[in-house]
This record gives C-alpha cells, structure tokens and sequence, in this order.
C-alpha cells in the first residue's frame, strides 16, 4: 500500500468557506512556462466564485492510497497581498499517476463527490460517477506524444502561403510525420495565438530522434532570415512535447 499527501505550506488558519461549484481538470502541463522536460500530470482547481484578488488560492489536501485518491477541499486563502483582478481561487497539485484506473473523490461534505479517473498511454479520461458540488472542465485529455511537437503560423493575408511553405520545407528536409488529435476532448498543445489577419490551424508532427527538433528549429530561424520582414505581422514558432520552442520573433 502506498500513500502520499500533499498539503499546501504556510498558515491556513485564515481560510475562507467555499462558496459555489469547483471545476477541475486531470491533465499534462509543465512546472512553468519555462520548464523543459517530460509533462507531468496535474490536478487544477478553480472555484466558481469570483474574487476581487486573482492571486487567491484553494486550499485542499490530496490523499492517495494505491487507486484510490481523496481531495479534501479546505477553503480559501486570501493572500497578504492582492493582485487586484478579478478571478478565481485555484489551485494545481502534480500527481505521480502511471497508468491505470483510479477511484478519485472529492470531500467537501459528508457525501464525496466520485469520479473514475482513467490514465492511459495516450489520454486522460473522466467519467462522473456522482457529481453535486464539482464538475470537470472537460471529461477527455489527450497526452503529449513523445518526440512530437506543434508547428503555428501567422500572417497577413496576402502571405498566407508561408504557413503551408514553411511545413512543406520542414516535410523535405527532415523524416517527420504528421498526425492530427481526434476531433472530441481536449488537446495538450495550445490552441493558435491568434492576433493576426490569418493564423494557421497548428499542425501537429512526430520525429524519430532528438535531434530532428533542434533540426526543425534550425530550418525555422534559417527561413526566418531569408524570407520575414520583421515587425511586418508574420509569425512562426514550433513546440515540442518537453515544452521546447522555437519562434521566429
């Protein structure tokens, strides 16, 4: 039998009563922006109340024993000091989860909300088994592929064409394949930035080894050099499963 817990650090004997629903997702996401590595499985919280502080945190404290997981939700903390916008209390705790099936429950009353939390190679599934007080922001994750990465692309209008140039080059110099997520759940590379006159649907690719990324990126800022005004509303960058980027601005 094996157990952990993680608790949050510092005084919580100022916690506030939660007021409304909680949203949570069970997904992969990195320690920061600016981490590199493997994904990590994550627990996010949010509350459905609204603050006047964004920076204001729910308190709970996560149990594991074997399959089965407890969230006991505390309460929220209000900060010493406000970050004032609104938003709401959240929360994320990374999880050591290999793959299997988990019972995962949420307390807050007497009765735990339950929830089947199903890790697999390639997606993070929930399926509600009895639900009043929390909700799943979305009930199927779909995991990093090793050794792929997400390709997106803004132009202008009339330079459309450099999205669909720039992965053509990429296809001719290195042996990658691209593949597309399933068109139900929720993606783990980010959705295109937007902001310009055109954005590319981001489209998705596997290399063999390594080093076909740092190729990848080598081509992109080539490419950059030869064929993009700066500062003239284009933009290309690529991201990879260990959240390693390259961008042409």
């Amino acid at each position: 039998m094996f157990a952990f817990s993680l608790a949050p650090s510092g005084c919580t004997s100022n916690l506030q009563s939660l007021e409304g629903r909680i949203f949570f997702s069970v997904r992969e996401d990195f320690v920061n922006d600016y981490s590199v590595g493997p994904p990590r499985i994550l627990l996010e919280m949010k509350t459905e109340k609204i603050y006047g502080c964004c920076n204001n945190r729910l308190i709970s404290e996560i149990v594991r024993s074997g399959s089965f997981i407890a969230v006991n939700l505390k309460g929220v903390l209000f900060p010493e000091i406000c970050l004032t916008a609104l938003g709401p209390a959240t929360s994320r705790d990374f999880l050591n989860l290999p793959e299997g099936v988990y019972s995962l429950n949420f307390q807050q009353w007497s009765v735990p909300d339950r929830y089947t939390l199903t890790v697999k190679k390639d997606a993070i599934e929930i399926t509600p088994m009895l639900s009043t007080f929390t909700a799943p922001e979305y009930t199927e994750f779909w995991r990093y592929p090793e050794n792929s990465f997400a390709y997106y692309c803004g132009t202008l209008t009339q330079t459309a064409w450099i999205c669909d140039d720039f992965a053509a080059h990429l296809l001719g110099e290195i042996d990658l394949e691209e593949f597309h997520f399933p068109d139900t759940g929720e993606i783990c590379y980010p959705p295109s930035g937007g902001g310009h006159y055109y954005d590319s649907p981001p489209r998705y690719f596997k290399y063999k080894k390594e080093g076909d990324f740092d190729l990848a990126g080598e081509l992109l800022m080539t490419y950059t050099e030869r064929l993009i005004i700066p500062d003239q509303g284009t933009a290309l960058g690529i991201r990879n499963w260990k959240n390693k980027s390259y961008c042409s601005y």
